[in-house]
């Protein structure tokens, strides 16, 4: 065309419902993860909560788990793909971060990711049924996880999350 795109014709809302459901798991993990700490067994001081409070993602996962005695190199692998390939780039992209994108907006879609910095795998802006497997298997990593934790020493702490009580 001789001029700029300034929409495309796919369907767009599949891809922002997936790529809203991907990041909102991990805000509620790290939510999840600072009311877990109480239940690992171990008695923890204010100063060494705020400190895990404090905790990128990938070290909370690490020191959680590692605590309770339950940490998976491979489970943690899955989760830390999706979390640095898909969810970081995409979520994180305007700040100017190392992996970040480049946002181009596209009227009635709102801001796109069109290319990434350094990025070895690219999560690209699919509205494919290729994305459409990713974000499924996206969804079975995170089932898998959730069923895990469940079943886990942190189980009492799961319980009573998902019974709505405040940590």
């Amino acid at each position: 065309f001789d001029g700029p795109v300034t929409s495309i014709s796919f369907n767009q809302e599949p891809w922002w419902y997936s790529f809203g459901a991907t990041v909102a798991y991990f805000s509620y993990l790290e939510h999840l993860y600072s009311g877990l700490f109480a239940f690992t067994g171990k008695r923890h001081t204010a100063t060494e909560l705020h400190h895990f409070i404090s905790l990128k993602w990938r070290d909370k996962h690490r020191t959680l788990l590692e605590e309770a005695g339950v940490f998976e190199t491979g489970q943690f692998n899955r989760l830390l793909s999706i979390f640095d390939q898909q969810r970081n780039p995409f979520s994180h992209g305007l700040g100017g971060k190392k992996l970040s994108s480049v946002y181009r907006l596209i009227p009635d879609v709102g801001f796109v990711p069109s290319k990434h910095n350094k990025q070895l795998v690219q999560p690209n802006f699919r509205f494919s049924e290729e994305h459409q497997e990713v974000f499924l298997e996206n969804c079975r990593v995170f089932d898998d996880f959730d069923n895990f934790l469940s079943k886990s020493p942190l189980s009492h702490g799961i319980e009573w999350a998902k019974s709505g009580m405040n940590f």
